[in-house]
């Protein structure tokens, strides 16, 4: 657990603190992880994102989260939610936008276009820029916005990368970049977006989970040269052929 706790707060620091540990204060330890969140602005507003999972069984009660020092409880915090994509997120109020000023807020991508009704593979993600390694590499990706790329054709938006799907890992088609897939508990509900469409436009099989993801540099040679753990989030409306339910 403490090893869980120091990697969750080098990632909020190298991400401007926008990722951040859900604690349960009400726990003998009060360090217990619920999950994380991240900070996100979408449409002129800031919300509080992560897992509605991490929130089960009443623990929104006894959710904290802790800035600068100063712990907020987010019990009485305006809640959305969505069952059904796994999804949780506040809305932040006066107390919570003080607090969170200068905080990082990642921008959260809308529209998966065209390329959610390919009938072929398509695979949507998005990666905050801070946890490249000191931009010395480029295999992965550097926006914190949605990017997509079509797996059976050429067609790509700007700094696209192409992954696919290889023994439940996702591997980026220059063989640079691997996203291997965690142990999700405890880590649940940050800012990585992601999604796998296997199927054909009538019948897309969309996933909406949220997990923790390894992120690992190779140089071309295959020798592995730096690491990240992130956060992969699916935010896929399953009966929407591919476009983002909420967000």
């Amino acid at each position: 657990m403490n090893k869980l706790l120091k990697e969750l707060d080098k990632i909020g620091q190298h991400g401007g603190q926008a990722v951040l540990a859900i604690r349960d204060f009400s726990a003998l330890v009060p360090l217990d992880v619920l999950g994380t969140g991240f900070l996100g602005s979408f449409e002129g507003k800031s919300y509080f994102v992560s897992a509605l999972h991490n929130f089960k069984e009443d623990a929104k009660s006894c959710a904290s989260i802790e800035i600068r020092g100063q712990r907020y409880s987010l019990a009485h915090r305006k809640f959305y939610y969505s069952e059904q994509d796994d999804i949780g997120f506040f809305e932040l109020d006066e107390e919570l936008e003080q607090a969170m000023a200068g905080l990082t807020r990642l921008p959260i991508g809308r529209d998966l276009g065209i390329f959610s009704n390919a009938a072929h593979h398509v695979v949507v993600v998005g990666f905050p820029a801070d946890l490249r390694p000191n931009g010395a590499l480029t295999a992965l990706p550097v926006s914190t916005r949605l990017e997509v790329r079509d797996i059976q054709t050429s067609t790509q938006i700007p700094d696209a990368r192409l992954y696919e799907l290889e023994n439940e890992d996702l591997v980026c088609s220059n063989g640079v970049t691997l996203i291997s897939l965690l142990e999700p508990e405890g880590m649940s509900g940050g800012p990585v977006l992601a999604c796998i469409n296997a199927g054909t436009v009538a019948e897309p099989e969309l996933y909406t989970k949220l997990h923790s993801v390894l992120v690992q540099w190779h140089d071309p040679h295959g020798y592995l040269v730096g690491s990240a753990t992130a956060r992969l989030v699916a935010l896929i409306d399953s009966h929407s052929a591919g476009t983002a339910r909420f967000l």
